[in-house]
């Protein structure tokens, strides 16, 4: 009961904070204002004891002369006359006013020991607290660090969720997928998902949280990956890779995947995020265009393989054809001649294979029914594939027309059929389909839209590995001595520098899909006329002959003397520009190789015009980089074109008909 009588004499007013200025150690008006408006409403309480509670420990110390970080008992316990405590001259006037005589201060820690505040007990006459005072301020202080630390407890609380919302709010926001774990828990599942995780992966927050990340692995996730996201968990420390991982409908997406670790203030690691990105349509184009680069770095190598060999091929198929010319009908060795041309025409097809990969082949486009084509190749390809497989066409109808050489498109049906016949040894389907689109991913923009062939089958199909190298030349998965490795890289080549695009579709024993894009052209399809031999024409005109190849000027040289014309010849560009200017009379016809050392066939052609005008032009070139096919050329110039390797009776047509213009 005398705790409880004591208790009635003591004010305990909780909440206050001590302010004291920093500089003059003088409380402030406002707070001096509070405690003077306290201290009056119990002036006439009758209260022996008033005990009030101040915030800021330490300035409570200052106060007090006390250096100790914790208040000592006997200090606890301490009393004084108001003049003896160090506090500036406002305090005592303000305590002396309401008559307090002496104080003491007990302080407030926290559970952990930080201090909280203190409470001070203010006497109206110069005594020390008794001992039941003490134990009810101490019990008072406790109860008081309980209240402080709940309330400021709960205030953490309440700014962490308003913290939590807005990190929610800007996750909710964030276009990548955002998930948390909590690594305390068994198999560190999923707490926390965005919308951006739900929209890529497919799935409902219901089937995911709760879960560990695993379950996007299939059957195409890297193991090296997975092993790698599980050990960085284990070692609790960030990770970074590319894996493959599912959506919900089984699809499979390339996840550019970062995890961190995160900790509280004091180290303890309290969740993972993780950043799930689907980059399978950025790999996809950085893996496209690393290929193509590739490809150009091959290609220009074999298209300088092809130049040489085809200067070397027209030599020999030109001067076997000269010899056939003069060869009696019964000569013994004519057989031997022929199957010299056969072997020449097997390497120009392989020659033409290169050039054709490399995008240096000249070809003669023309506006063509690509579903006539198809058409047309049908009987072909039955026999091609053989009767154990199906052809299946499926034409759109008002497919519109394509501009590209008829005998290269055919060339590119023909080689995918092959390779889908080789890719079916036990029988199956093949599938030739057009349609028309509007747009073509990866190929500029055009106003006819675009035409897309689809060549399907169902056979063993190929890995991912295989796809990425199907197009390389060389390249092949057949036995040896079954297949040369030209024939993707022949139809990639061909499909480029027709102004399209090719991708490869497919899986292991799931066929594979053939894609081509061509860029549809207006105008009506163009009708090939017939074509008759005649004997070669002749002429009597003057020709510059130039070209680099020995074997060739000489085969070149032969043919056009035998055809009637006066023929000077030259080396390079300027042993012509000096053969040019050594002949006094007429010329009629620049006949020269375009690739040469020190001048190239163009200049050497303008300074010709130049100097000579009315003087026809004749371009010839195993391959070429801006392909001349009659007509002007880029810069203007009335010009014709001759394709190495060429028969006598070709550069015979083609010599007479760039004179006759």
């Amino acid at each position: 009961m005398s705790d409880l009588r004591t208790a009635r004499r003591i004010v305990v007013k909780v909440g206050s904070a001590l302010v004291v200025d920093p500089v003059t150690a003088a409380p402030r008006d406002g707070w001096l204002a509070s405690v003077a408006a306290d201290l009056a409403a119990l002036r006439n309480s009758g209260a022996e004891v008033i005990l009030v509670s101040s915030g800021a420990i330490a300035l409570a110390r200052r106060a007090l002369g006390l250096t100790q970080p914790r208040l000592r008992l006997e200090e606890k316990q301490a009393a004084a006359a108001v003049g003896q405590i160090r506090l500036a001259g406002a305090w005592q006037s303000a305590f002396a006013a309401h008559g307090i005589a002496a104080c003491w201060s007990h302080p407030i820690f926290a559970s952990e020991g930080a201090p909280l505040g203190t409470f001070t007990t203010y006497y109206r006459t110069a005594r020390p607290p008794s001992p039941a005072e003490v134990r009810l301020v101490e019990r008072a202080a406790h109860l008081a660090s309980i209240a402080i630390e709940r309330a400021q407890s709960e205030a953490a609380l309440h700014e962490a969720a308003r913290a939590n919302s807005r990190f929610a709010a800007a996750f909710d926001n964030v276009s990548l997928g955002v998930m948390i774990t909590d690594p305390a828990l068994p198999d560190n599942p999923i707490i926390y998902v965005n919308p951006g995780f739900l929209r890529v992966t497919g799935y409902s927050p219901g089937e995911v949280l709760g879960r560990n990340c695993g379950f996007l692995h299939g059957a195409g996730t890297e193991v090296e990956a997975a092993v790698a996201v599980r050990r960085a968990v284990e070692e609790r420390r960030a990770y970074a890779g590319i894996l493959t991982n599912y959506r919900k409908d089984g699809t499979p997406f390339r996840n550019e995947f970062t995890m961190s670790p995160v900790h509280d203030p004091h180290g303890r690691l309290i969740n993972f995020v993780g950043i799930v990105n689907d980059a399978t349509e950025r790999l996809r184009v950085e893996q496209r265009l690393l290929q193509s680069s590739r490809m150009e770095a091959v290609g220009r190598l074999a298209g300088g393989v092809a130049h040489d060999f085809n200067n070397l091929l027209t030599a020999i198929r030109g001067n076997t054809d000269l010899v056939l010319l003069d060869l009696p009908a019964d000569a013994p060795w004519r057989e031997d001649i022929l199957e010299v041309q056969r072997a020449t025409d097997r390497a120009v097809a392989l020659t033409s294979q290169l050039l054709a990969f490399s995008r240096q082949q000249v070809l003669e486009r023309r506006v063509l029914d690509l579903n006539g084509v198809i058409q047309e190749l049908q009987r072909m390809l039955a026999r091609v594939i053989g009767e154990d497989i199906h052809l299946v066409t499926d034409l759109y109808p008002g497919l519109g027309a394509i501009h590209a050489d008829r005998g290269q498109v055919e060339q590119v049906i023909v080689n995918l059929a092959v390779n889908a016949r080789d890719a079916m040894p036990e029988g199956g389907v093949l599938t030739i389909a057009t349609r028309y689109v509007a747009e073509a991913h990866g190929l500029p923009a055009n106003a006819e839209g675009f035409v897309l062939l689809e060549i399907r089958d169902n056979g063993h199909g190929m890995d991912t590995r295989t796809r990425e190298r199907a197009f390389e030349p060389f390249f092949t998965t057949k036995e040896q001595g079954k297949g040369t490795g030209l024939g993707l890289a022949t139809v990639y080549g061909i499909v480029t520098q027709s102004g399209g695009q090719i991708a490869l579709d497919g899986a292991p024993g799931g066929g594979t899909v053939v894609r081509i894009h061509l860029p549809r052209a207006p105008g009506a399809v163009a009708v090939a006329a017939p074509m008759g031999r005649a004997a070669l024409p002749r002429g009597h005109e003057t020709v510059l002959l130039v070209e680099d190849e020995p074997a060739v000027r000489r085969l070149s040289h032969r043919v056009l003397e035998r055809v009637g014309y006066r023929v000077l010849q030259a080396k390079d560009g300027r042993d012509a520009l000096r053969v040019m200017g050594e002949h006094e009379g007429a010329l009629h016809l620049l006949l020269t190789d375009m690739v040469m050392p020190n001048m190239g066939g163009r200049e050497l052609a303008r300074r010709v015009v130049a100097a000579r005008p009315g003087t026809r032009v004749l371009f010839m070139s195993g391959y070429t980089d801006e392909p001349v096919q009659g007509g002007r050329d880029p810069d203007g110039m009335e010009a014709g074109f001759i394709q190495k390797p060429f028969s006598p009776e070709d550069l015979a047509r083609r010599t007479r008909a760039a004179l006759d213009g």
